[in-house]
């Protein structure tokens, strides 16, 4: 099973379980280490977390229980373990590669806007899977007052590429989108920033931000309409964000009663509520 980022706003999948504070609150930052850019090997570590919320409250991060186990495979040629608590997983060269038009393409929304150099390079995504359950690095933060809100999620993918590569999106893509559904109304206006991304041969790290703001007219557990503004980024740069490794179950949820927005065949490299967004299934 193939699944890949989607970057266009008018495809991307967020949920608006309106919440609290979350991770932003003050933590200390204390991520996993990323591999160095082109590295021969990918070796990831660290405690795996379930996230669990309640609407308007922030998220509570659970650690895997130190008595239980889960085998982590991907579709890539590797497998690993979670183990008293903690990923061990590593991986040198995929079992598979893309050609990186099309193994990017959904990152990067199919279309001229970006481009890739040198185009014939091959690509491969990591996505992990702990038994039936995905499991991504990630950060999750927001806050709901009134009938506003802003929410935050961050997320460290890891690429492969066979030979150095340059990625790049020359200026700011804006764009809208809307759609009823149910008597539910959304609408969004988003922006993608301009990136250049260096990627070397071998593994990478690309860090995607999602910054939203909005209004909801409603309850936070029965709204009518949402009203966004949503600002992405990407970079290989650290984002200053306290990730953790959250493992939570692949599905679907149709948004016209429960706020979770699925807009497309986004993967749900963005976890899980509360901004859920979703993978599709690829075969």
């Amino acid at each position: 099973m193939r699944k890949t980022m989607i970057l266009a706003g008018t495809v991307l999948v967020f949920g608006l379980v309106f919440l609290g504070c979350g991770d932003g609150g003050g933590e200390s930052v204390n991520n996993p280490p990323p591999p160095a850019p082109g590295a021969d090997e990918l070796s990831l570590t660290g405690r795996v977390y379930t996230m669990t919320f309640d609407r308007g409250a922030s998220p509570t991060f659970t650690p895997f229980p130190t008595g239980q186990s889960r085998t982590v495979t991907t579709g890539l040629g590797a497998t690993g373990a979670i183990a008293n608590g903690q990923l061990s997983f590593t991986i040198g060269t995929p079992s598979t590669l893309w050609p990186i038009e099309s193994g990017l393409e959904l990152w990067f929304g199919a279309e001229e806007y970006v481009t890739f150099y040198p185009s014939s390079a091959q690509v491969a995504e990591l996505w992990l899977a702990g038994g039936s359950d995905a499991l991504d690095l990630e950060h999750h933060s927001g806050s709901t007052r009134g009938n506003s809100f802003n929410q935050e999620r961050v997320s460290r993918r890891h690429i492969f590429v066979d030979r150095d590569v340059t990625v790049r999106l020359a200026q700011d893509r804006p764009g809208t989108w809307e759609d009823v559904e149910n008597g539910f109304s959304f609408s969004e206006t988003y922006t993608v920033r301009a990136f250049t991304l260096t990627l070397r041969q071998g593994w990478n790290v690309v860090h995607y931000r999602v910054v939203m703001t909005g209004t909801f007219v409603g309850s936070v557990a029965n709204p009518t309409s949402v009203t966004m503004v949503s600002t992405i980024t990407l970079s290989t740069a650290d984002p200053g964000r306290q990730l953790r490794w959250i493992l939570d179950e692949w599905d679907w949820n149709d948004y016209s009663e429960t706020l979770e927005l699925s807009r497309g065949a986004l993967p749900r490299s963005f976890g899980t509520s509360p901004f859920r967004a979703r993978r599709g299934a690829w075969e």
